[in-house]
C-alpha cells in the first residue's frame, strides 16, 4: 500500500475522563508504517481531568502518529470543536471519533483498502457496534457502493448509513468545496452534516467490517431532562426548517418524510415540556412550510398525514397506544404515497 493517502483523525475533549484513555489508546491501535496519521485532540475547555490523561497517554507514545492538542479560548461545544478540528486538518482524508468512543484495531487500515479499490470515493463508511442495545444496528454483509447521488441518498433514507459523523474517511476537499460544517449550539447536528455531506457526495463505499464502538455516556449532552427536552425542542424545529430548504430533494417522498418526522419530535415535546412563545411561532411556521410545499407539489396523501401537526388531531401524540403505531402508520403512509406516485407532480 503505498503513502498517498493523509489522515487526520479528530477527536473532540470534553468531560470524558473516564473515557479517553480507552480513546486514545484505540487510535494508537491504528498506527501503520506506510500511512500518515495525525489526530487532532481538540480541547474544549473540559473542567475534568481528561486532557491531563490524554497528555500522559500521548507522552508515552512514540509511533507513527502525530498527535497534537488544540485548546479553544472559552467551552464551544462538540460542533464548533469538530470544525475547529476540519480546519486544522492536513490530512486529505477526515475521520471524527467521539472521545467516550473507541475503535477497533486495524479498522483504518480496512477503510483505506476499500479507498485504495475506489480513489474516487468521497466517503468510506463502516459498521459499528452499539453497547446500548448491545448489537450491530444494521449489520450488511457484503461491500456496497453508489455512485451517483440518487443512489447515495437511497441508502441514506434506507439507514444503510447512521446519521453520525464518526467511523467514516471522509473527502476533506469535499467538506471544504461544499462547506459542510457543524451548526453550532445544536443537538443533533449530524442529521444536517450527513444529509449536506451525502446530498452532495457522488461516489459512497460502505464496507461491512466494524469498526467502531459507540458507547452509551449519559453525560456527553446535557444534565437534566428538561434541559435536553429544551434543545432537543430547538434543534428539530431548526434542522425541519433548513432540511425543507436544501436544494437536493430527490427521492421527494422519503425526503419529506424524513423532514415531517423531526417535527413531529419537536411537537411531542412540546406537548409534555413547557413551550416557549419563540418555539410555538418557529413550530406554526415550519408546520406551514412542510404543508405547503407539499400541497404546491400535489402531494395530497402525505398532505393529509401532515394534519397530524394540527390540533385536534395532534393530541394523538399524547396517546401512548397512537406512538405505539406510529411508525407503522407512517410506513404505510410513505408506501402509499409511493404506490401512487405516477398522480403526482414530479418534484426532481
Amino acid at each position: 500500500m503505498e503513502q498517498h493517502y493523509r489522515i487526520s483523525i479528530i477527536v473532540p475533549v470534553y468531560k470524558v475522563e473516564k473515557y479517553i484513555s480507552r480513546c486514545i489508546e484505540s487510535i494508537i491501535s491504528q498506527d501503520m508504517d506506510n500511512v500518515f496519521m495525525e489526530c487532532l485532540l481538540i480541547d474544549d475547555c473540559s473542567p475534568d481531568k481528561s486532557i491531563t490523561i490524554a497528555k500522559e497517554k500521548i507522552k508515552l507514545y512514540s509511533g507513527n502518529i502525530l498527535f497534537r492538542i488544540i485548546t479553544h479560548e472559552h467551552n464551544k461545544g462538540l460542533s464548533a470543536a469538530r470544525n475547529t478540528g476540519i480546519n486544522a486538518a492536513q490530512g486529505d482524508f477526515i475521520l471524527f471519533i467521539d472521545s467516550d468512543d473507541y475503535m477497533k484495531p486495524n479498522s483504518i487500515s480496512k477503510m483505506i483498502e476499500a479507498l485504495e479499490k475506489n480513489p474516487k470515493a468521497d466517503s468510506i463508511i463502516a459498521n459499528y457496534y452499539d453497547c446500548k442495545e448491545e448489537k450491530v444496528p444494521f449489520p450488511i454483509k457484503e461491500i456496497e457502493i453508489a455512485t451517483n447521488t440518487d443512489d447515495i441518498m437511497k441508502f441514506y433514507y434506507d439507514i444503510k448509513i447512521k446519521n453520525a459523523a464518526w467511523n467514516k474517511l471522509v473527502s476533506r476537499e469535499h467538506i471544504l468545496k461544499h462547506h459542510i460544517y457543524f451548526v453550532e449550539g445544536l443537538l443533533n447536528e449530524d442529521v444536517l452534516w450527513s444529509y449536506r455531506q451525502y446530498s452532495t457526495s457522488n461516489y459512497i463505499v460502505i464496507i461491512p467490517d466494524v469498526t467502531y464502538v459507540y458507547e452509551f455516556n449519559p453525560q456527553s449532552i446535557v444534565n437534566t431532562t428538561s434541559e435536553k427536552a429544551e434543545k432537543n425542542i430547538e434543534s428539530f424545529l431548526y434542522i425541519s426548517d433548513k432540511l425543507l430548504d436544501e436544494p437536493y430533494q430527490g427521492h421527494y417522498v422519503d425526503f419529506i418524510l424524513f423532514t415531517f418526522n423531526y417535527i413531529v419530535k419537536a411537537l411531542y415535546l412540546m406537548q409534555t415540556y413547557k413551550k416557549t412563545e419563540i418555539q410555538k411561532y418557529k413550530f406554526r411556521k415550519v408546520r406551514t412550510k412542510i404543508l405547503t410545499k407539499s400541497l404546491l407539489n400535489h402531494r395530497y396523501i402525505i398532505s393529509i398525514f401532515f394534519l397530524l401537526l394540527f390540533w385536534p388531531i395532534s393530541l394523538l401524540l399524547k396517546l401512548s397506544f397512537y406512538r405505539n403505531i406510529y411508525d407503522k402508520q407512517f410506513k404505510l403512509v410513505a408506501l402509499l404515497a409511493k404506490t401512487f406516485n405516477c398522480i403526482h407532480k414530479s418534484t426532481t
